[in-house]
């Protein structure tokens, strides 16, 4: 799980032979909060909103030139998270955890 409003996931890459990235995880939700509002950049490069629901928790990057570049150049993929409005479990009324806690990430594929 991320916690906090920010989380980065890194990746060396030998081979940028890819345009797409598949994040599967499952967002943070309850009937209090049915969707989870995530902006998400790679590499540094256009910021990206998704709305993340119980039923959609999985994100699909299409990339662009620019990120695609910067990937080659630096040899590395960071996506960075930011969510605006973390809650807590204990806040959401799914069990007593008080951590501020956003998108566990099950896997992420490069295609």
């Amino acid at each position: 799980w991320s916690i906090e409003e920010e989380a980065e996931l890194r990746f060396p890459v030998a081979d940028a032979d890819f345009s797409r990235i598949q994040i599967t995880g499952y967002p943070l939700v309850s009937p209090v909060r049915n969707s989870l509002k995530a902006f998400i950049s790679v590499n540094g490069q256009v910021e990206r909103q998704v709305d993340l629901t119980a039923d959609k928790g999985s994100i699909d990057l299409r990339l662009t030139g620019e990120e695609l570049s910067s990937i080659r150049e630096r040899a590395k993929v960071t996506i960075k998270f930011r969510f605006p409005d973390v809650r807590s479990p204990l806040e959401l009324g799914i069990n007593g955890d008080s951590r501020p806690l956003s998108y566990a990430v099950k896997d992420v594929l490069f295609n």
